[in-house]
């Protein structure tokens, strides 16, 4: 039986259709018609399915109008491509705009009989084509892609904004009318071709293109969105594994409940419903392939992949559908029940607790006296007092009073203990040198500080992570508490306030640092929300500011310290070589240097070095000298 081709074009082609596509069908019976003047009905009554080739040269919007109409016919159809559909037409392999050859594709299949039946994606009976899209995904889009940074910029700042003030929604997952989750989200997309989606482009989803694809976007943070965004916008390949915020299910059938009613968007067209049924028709009509057509699409997939275990559930699902998305994700139930463990048994004093205290103590202590590095270093190891002051950080920022006063007891008696057995330790040993290790403890300033803030930081982030908790010894290390105990036991010991005041305040500086900023990363961590910790986090903060005092004015003597060593170092006088040995940046400082030359100096000569490094420093000072005769 001959073949009757029957074109139906977009009227806007009319010129390229007569220039161009007409004269390739001479010898072959063809009816064309215009897709504005197409009395659809009787020409659906009057196609014949054994010899009738639908022929479909239309842009997107008009397939999506009318490709409906054709299915379940046993219908033959093939597709020209047209520049506002091709997209739409990768899915049947048409990728080449080259009008000839595609027609010239066309005759050689049907001649050869070359057609595939092809399934269909349904939503509550009505085909799919492009896409179901639930709520909204806030993922990069067509609207951004290939846009300047600014424009994105725009883009970012708008999604966000709408973002912050946006719950979950409840929905439920069934296959094969068995529920496989329960949980929350701010938008869904489902396709067939991952091309009709750049979210789905970019994530990686399932290689095998069998069955539809869904994607479930439920960020617990905006800035957990805000990373995936921005890396979005300069990395356009795909993703080596799916977004933690982001579910995936690959199946033939799939059923979305909710307990509210909800918009959809289905291709072109605008939804409400409390549920959706969405599944896989076969044999929907038959396609003269494209070139590059992959007939895997039209598969019937023979695995479901879920890829689910991120999305919230229970609790947690509640507070994401009762509360807007917080700006940073809140640490999970069950992290947040053994991190609890662990800080509450911190925070008790124990027997244990003391003992190794007092241990590092003593240690700490011989290593200040004997000017050893490596032994303080082995006391800062072993000292456990890390423990209950990240306690109290967490006690802190939950309200826990219970907690606050465990942990406070502890650090209390720990403090009174190491103290207590420096003291003893100082008696017992007949040295009273100040040693540089000692001398270091003296004067803390601002730079101690940040030293503690950051290895407060340290130790509460390696608390909460189970798998790098072994780095808190370098923690201990970095934030040494027991050496500046053990050196004010000294001054209590030698009766030498400035030793004491140094030392304590030392201890104080790192004790308070460490308490902030373990709160402040327990915030940012999701262990705690921040309307709960601000008051107890704004004492410890004034209490920090108060401590900055004095270690400001120590940080500007160090500064000034610092600068009046560069001047005496740059000073250049015949003969003489100046070596800064100590300098006490008073309003008159004091300054002892080490002179080295060829000759003894007079005193006139002392006098004339004396006013050069006056009027070089522009002030006043008070000089010790130091001689050398250099041969």
């Amino acid at each position: 039986m001959d073949k009757r081709y029957i074109l139906i074009f977009d009227m806007e082609k009319e010129k390229i259709v007569d220039e161009k596509i007409l004269p390739e069908f001479k010898g072959k019976m063809l009816l064309s018609y215009n897709f504005e003047n197409l009395n659809l009905n009787d020409l659906i009554m009057n196609l014949d399915k054994e010899k009738d080739i639908l022929i479909l040269y239309l842009n997107e919007n008009q397939l999506l109008e009318i490709l409906p109409n054709f299915l379940e016919k046993d219908l033959t159809i093939g597709f020209l491509p047209h520049e506002k559909s091709m997209i739409f037409l990768e899915s049947f392999g048409v990728i080449d705009n080259d009008l000839t050859k595609n027609l010239k594709n066309i005759f050689k299949n049907v001649e050869e009989e070359n057609k595939y039946s092809i399934n269909v994606l349904h939503c509550n009976e009505i085909p799919v084509f492009k896409y179901v899209k639930i709520g909204e995904m806030f993922m990069y889009n067509d609207l951004v892609e290939g846009k300047n940074i600014f424009h994105k910029i725009k883009w970012l700042k708008e999604k966000l904004s709408i973002l912050r003030k946006t719950p979950h929604n409840p929905y439920a997952f069934f296959i094969n009318d068995k529920k496989i989750i329960d949980t929350s989200a701010l938008g869904i997309t489902i396709v067939t071709d991952p091309n009709f989606s750049i979210t789905a482009k970019r994530v990686a989803i399932d290689d095998d293109p069998s069955g539809f694809h869904t994607i479930i976007s439920a960020p617990k943070s905006i800035l957990e969105m805000l990373r995936f965004l921005i890396k979005s916008f300069f990395i356009r390949k795909k993703l080596n594994k799916i977004p933690d915020f982001l579910g995936y299910i690959k199946n033939n059938n799939l059923k979305i409940k909710s307990s509210k009613p909800f918009n959809y968007s289905l291709d072109n067209k605008n939804l409400s419903a409390l549920e959706i049924e969405l599944y896989l028709k076969q044999n929907q009509f038959w396609l003269i392939p494209g070139e590059k057509f992959n007939q895997e699409y039209n598969k019937v997939t023979t695995k479901s992949v879920q890829k689910i275990q991120n999305l919230p559930n229970g609790e947690e699902k509640d507070e994401f559908i009762l509360n807007h998305i917080p700006f940073i994700k809140r640490a999970t139930h069950e992290q947040f029940k053994d991190l609890f463990l662990i800080l509450r048994e911190n925070a008790e004093l124990t027997e244990e607790f003391m003992v190794m205290l007092i241990l590092a103590t003593l240690i700490a202590t011989f290593g200040l006296f004997a000017n050893s590095t490596p032994v303080i270093i082995g006391a800062m190891i072993l000292a456990p007092l890390m423990g209950p002051i990240i306690s109290v950080a967490m006690g802190i920022v939950q309200q826990d009073f219970k907690l606050i006063k465990k942990s406070a007891n502890t650090i209390f008696w720990g403090t009174m203990g190491a103290l207590g057995f420096g003291l003893i330790l100082t008696f017992l040993i007949p040295l009273k040198k100040i040693t540089p290790e000692i001398q270091a403890r003296m004067t803390p300033n601002l730079l101690d500080l940040m030293v503690a803030i950051t290895s407060g930081v340290a130790a509460a982030y390696a608390n909460s992570k189970e798998k790098i908790a072994k780095s808190l010894a370098g923690v201990a290390i970095a934030v040494a508490l027991v050496p500046p105990l053990a050196s004010a036991g000294i001054g209590i010991g030698w009766w030498k306030l400035g030793i004491f005041s140094g030392a304590f305040l030392l201890y104080l500086t790192n004790l308070a640092g460490i308490i902030l900023a373990a709160g402040i990363t327990f915030i940012l961590l999701g262990f705690a929300p921040f309307h709960r910790a601000k008051k107890g986090l704004l004492y410890i903060f004034y209490i920090v500011l108060l401590i900055s005092i004095p270690l400001s004015v120590s940080f500007y003597h160090v500064f000034l310290e610092t600068q009046l060593t560069k001047k005496i170092e740059s000073l250049k006088i015949d003969g003489v070589k100046i070596t800064p040995i100590k300098i006490i940046p008073l309003k008159e400082p004091y300054i002892s240097v080490k002179i080295t030359s060829a000759k003894n100096l007079s005193e006139k000569d002392i006098d004339k070095l004396k006013m050069l490094l006056e009027e070089e420093l522009d002030k006043k000072i008070k000089l010790e000298i130091t001689t050398t005769i250099e041969k």
